[in-house]
């Protein structure tokens, strides 16, 4: 920068930012300054396009690589899902998430899941790498759970792993027994029963569930029914069993979890229950 209000200091600043834009050690004649500016416009566009094609070539080729891993991911997706439920028409779940494998990364299903058959559907699955709240992993996916239409539920939780499960309509089966037997489960939202109270259910919770706490039932028990198999069993889910069961129902038990009557109701509240269904006869195991 010129330090002198001068032509001379002028011309000569003017020439020193010339060499260095042109980086050349070179004497420049003020006649030449004109022609220094295009040579440094030109220069400088050089640069920048050099530059920026670089730049341009290696951004492009990131987002492509990001775009193409994306899209080969979807591509890989859809194939296996468009295969594995027969594009939305898949209507046989037998075994269809049982075993090792099923966790909450991987179930990320495509298609509503509309089960005709779901025998061991969710069975013994993995203890350390599992499928954990069905509901929320079916909510995330967009996907409905519809099993109205289903005639089996045999083993259907068997030694399965989901704590929690979505409603789960059971009218279309005449024969719930063996429908769960594991300790995993916690809550189901609601099971849906037949209003005729026709249903076998007297061992649809065989074993152990030591995890259940709640559970909806909607419809009518009309026949033998154990719960004592539920020791968490809250108090709302008890009083649910019982209003469920038929008023018209004779010579029938439903059977309920010592530790979880004990913990949940005072001896009076128990007694003021249980004389709601006085046709039934309610045993504490």
């Amino acid at each position: 920068m010129a330090t002198n209000n001068n032509l001379k200091d002028f011309l000569t600043d003017l020439a020193n930012a010339f060499r260095v834009a042109l980086q050349s050690p070179n004497p420049i004649n003020p006649q030449k300054f004109s022609t220094k500016v295009a040579e440094v416009f030109n220069h400088a566009h050089a640069i920048g396009t050099s530059e920026g094609f670089e730049r341009g070539k290696q951004e492009g080729f990131e987002e492509g690589k990001q775009e193409g891993i994306i899209e080969g991911k979807q591509a890989e997706y859809d194939a296996f899902w468009d295969l594995y439920q027969e594009n939305g028409n898949r209507t046989h779940y037998n075994f269809a998430f049982a075993g090792y494998g099923w966790n909450d990364v991987t179930f990320k299903p495509k298609y509503d899941i509309k089960p005709t058959y779901a025998s061991n559907m969710f069975a013994n699955l993995s203890e350390k790498n599992y499928i954990t709240n069905l509901v929320e992993l079916l909510n995330s996916c967009g996907v409905i759970f519809d099993t109205s239409q289903c005639t089996t539920f045999s083993n259907f939780l068997l030694y399965a792993s989901p704590k929690i499960l979505p409603e789960i309509d059971t009218r279309n089966c005449t024969n719930l027994n063996s429908f769960s037997s594991n300790s995993s489960v916690q809550k189901i939202e609601k099971i849906i029963l037949r209003n005729d109270g026709s249903q076998t259910v007297k061992t649809m919770f065989t074993y152990n569930h030591s995890g259940l706490k709640d559970i909806v039932f909607e419809g009518v028990v009309g026949q033998d029914f154990n719960m004592n198999t539920c020791p968490k069993l809250s108090k709302a889910s008890i009083e649910n069993i019982v209003s469920v069961l038929s008023v018209s129902a004779t010579g029938k038990t439903l059977s309920i979890s010592k530790t979880a009557k004990e913990r949940e109701f005072t001896d009076e509240e128990w007694q003021t229950l249980i004389a709601t269904k006085s046709n039934w006869t309610i045993s504490l195991i």
